[in-house]
């Protein structure tokens, strides 16, 4: 992990124990983020997505107050989207299990 932009939310995600794999995603891979863009991480899990209780209980419990919105619907994966260290993120949840089913 080189990026320092992707230390804060790489460090907050290491803690939530059923986080099984981290990818980033979006304009950013593609090397077309502009002044608008945010960063895209997708949040592999173990078994199912955590409740949006769970993970608003867990970004609170570790300091995170600036959450944009919780729990968007993109019918593979719930959106988080939390401002951390200054920068825009979005975390996509998704169950590894039934992301591989799709494959």
């Amino acid at each position: 992990m080189d990026d320092p932009a992707l230390k804060a939310p790489i460090n907050l995600l290491r803690g939530f124990s059923l986080v099984e794999a981290i990818g980033l995603s979006g304009s950013s891979t593609r090397g077309v983020k502009d002044s608008w863009s945010d960063t895209d991480l997708c949040v592999f899990v173990s078994g199912t997505i955590p409740s949006i209780q769970n993970r608003q209980d867990y970004y609170m419990s570790h300091g995170v107050s600036d959450i944009k919105y919780l729990d968007g619907d993109l019918e593979v994966s719930r959106i988080d989207g939390l401002n951390l260290a200054g920068e825009t993120y979005d975390f996509l949840w998704m169950s590894l299990s039934e992301t591989r089913s799709h494959l």
